[in-house]
């Protein structure tokens, strides 16, 4: 029904149109070749009435007239296989994507400097830059704390509070299956506003010490970015 839409194809270009088909095509088979009941989920086989279905297709696995079994293309591969096969570069490759991770590390450490030390300029680097990195973006164990103590709250949140359940896409690597998340950052960010209230009101930690020691968090947080992007990565 989205391929035969009047409206799709009277926004999108022949070439595109055809890109636009083939991706549907694809992810209609790879999702109807993976459902299995074991999972809550029912899909038609074959017909048994020799009836044909819409377009020449027979039950929910054929496609455009050619009937398509168990996710099958012609050449005996799934879908799910030759997706899974297929190697695409994005980011320029490894060099690019490598390029932006060192790039994304300098670049934040130059704008704190043009805030903080060059008015919002733009400035070519000298020395007194680095020294300046060097004495005012160090952690310290006080924001190190502050830091670690807000990701632990926010977990804390992310796991207890309630929410509406979504059902999140089917994962290949997994045999296709998916996860239940529970939707409730809305909940989680007035949680937090009222802790924040709380500890302004009472005069526990002002958030107005943050702004004055920037710099410092930010080490924090490229680091602790670091670390759970290798120990992903490992796992």
């Amino acid at each position: 029904e989205i391929m035969r839409s009047d409206e799709v194809k009277g926004l999108l270009p022949e070439g595109d149109l055809e890109v636009f088909e083939d991706t549907i095509r694809t992810t209609y088979e790879l999702a109807m070749s993976r459902l299995e009941p074991r999972d809550g989920l029912r899909h038609r086989g074959p017909a048994s009435n020799g009836k044909t279905q819409p377009n020449g297709s027979s039950g929910a696995h054929g496609m455009n007239g050619n009937h398509r079994g168990n996710g099958k293309r012609e050449n005996g591969l799934s879908v799910e296989a030759k997706v899974d096969a297929e190697i695409v570069y994005e980011f320029g490759g490894p060099m690019g994507t490598l390029t932006i991770m060192l790039f994304s590390h300098v670049i934040m450490y130059y704008l704190w400097l043009s805030v903080a030390h060059h008015n919002g300029n733009l400035f070519l680097p000298r020395w007194s830059d680095i020294v300046h990195i060097y004495n005012d973006c160090a952690p310290t164990r006080e924001i190190t704390f502050v830091y670690l103590a807000f990701i632990a709250f926010q977990a804390l949140l992310g796991g207890l509070l309630p929410g509406f359940i979504m059902k999140g896409l089917p994962i290949p690597s997994e045999g296709n299956k998916t996860l239940d998340y529970n939707c409730n950052g809305y909940g989680a960010w007035l949680v937090t506003l009222a802790v924040v209230f709380f500890l302004e009101k009472y005069d526990y930690y002002s958030l107005s010490a943050l702004p004055e020691k920037y710099g410092q968090l930010m080490t924090v947080m490229v680091l602790f970015g670091d670390a759970m992007s290798i120990a992903i990565y490992s796992s």
